[in-house]
């Protein structure tokens, strides 16, 4: 019965998951949202679709032995020998390949642990002191550390309780100091917004819904939503726009940020971040892929 119900609410989330994501594109096609509410807006969507899974997989596990949902008078669902043998197969299959990426997500899970206590050397007193007060006016209660790492190639934060910035040595050899801040700045407004906690949920629905490919485009939708909301807070505080934009080039030469932590660069729509961030953002177009 329980493999019959997943079989069900699995199959269930495709459509579930594709409806929230067609109503999520027509919302931010048809009216004019800020990154912060598509930020919110896809989240919501994600958690409604987990939400709806959960009730599908509830509803057919507790009266799934007649084939019946206890509110209509018509079958639910094939009860017939054959469709139980699919189902409970595509289920067992489901959980066999779910290894797979609950695998990659434990491997990183650790690696952030590891990034935590290996290879770290402290930044110079004038970084430290810069995040210390920009943490102060962001309204940040937590201490935040920063240190220069040999682990990581781009900036990242890891890290919710405590928080710790991870620069890497190449990011002070080729960025100036005014650029160096914005990027800090940029990493103190993850902190700010909680979003290592929030990412690490999104990427345990993300490995529970490997299958499906409407939650991947959520995924994407909210990493690249995510990062604009960061650059606005760097704007705000009024650092060159083009000389931003340019240390964000430079960083994603070298980006390969883990999963799980928070980076400032990163190939993922890179190059519509530094359109909004210059100015030239292109107006969005209802294209083949929203079809």
């Amino acid at each position: 019965l329980f493999l019959q119900a997943l079989g069900w609410a699995t199959l269930n989330s495709i459509w579930q998951m594709g409806l929230l994501w067609a109503l999520y594109v027509g919302v931010q096609h048809f009216t004019k949202t800020s990154a912060s509410r598509k930020y919110n807006l896809s989240l919501i969507s994600l958690g409604l679709g987990m939400l709806w899974f959960t009730i599908t997989f509830a509803t057919y596990y507790y009266n799934g032995s007649a084939g019946v949902i206890s509110n209509t008078n018509s079958t639910a669902a094939p009860t017939s020998a054959t469709w139980s043998m699919i189902l409970s197969s595509a289920s067992v299959t489901y959980l066999l390949l779910l290894v797979f990426p609950a695998y990659r997500l434990v491997q990183n899970y650790r690696f952030i642990g590891k990034l935590k206590t290996t290879a770290l050397q402290k930044t110079g007193l004038h970084y430290r002191l810069f995040v210390r007060k920009v943490a102060f006016r962001l309204g940040i209660k937590k201490e935040v550390h920063v240190y220069l790492s040999g682990l990581v190639q781009s900036p990242v934060t890891i890290g919710y309780i405590k928080p710790i910035i991870l620069l890497p040595v190449a990011a002070l050899n080729n960025l100036s100091i005014e650029q160096t801040e914005a990027i800090l700045l940029h990493e103190l407004a993850h902190i700010r917004r909680s979003d290592f906690l929030i990412n690490l949920i999104v990427n345990l629905i993300h490995t529970l819904f490997y299958y499906n490919p409407f939650v991947r485009l959520f995924v994407a939708a909210i990493d690249t939503e995510r990062e604009k909301c960061c650059d606005e807070t760097v704007l705000q505080f009024e650092y060159d726009k083009v000389s931003y934009a340019s240390a964000l080039l430079t960083l994603e030469k070298n980006a390969a940020a883990p999963t799980l932590a928070m980076g400032a660069a990163g190939k993922n729509h890179l190059l519509k971040r530094i359109e909004k961030i210059v100015g030239m953002e292109k107006k969005n177009t209802f294209s083949f892929t929203h079809f």
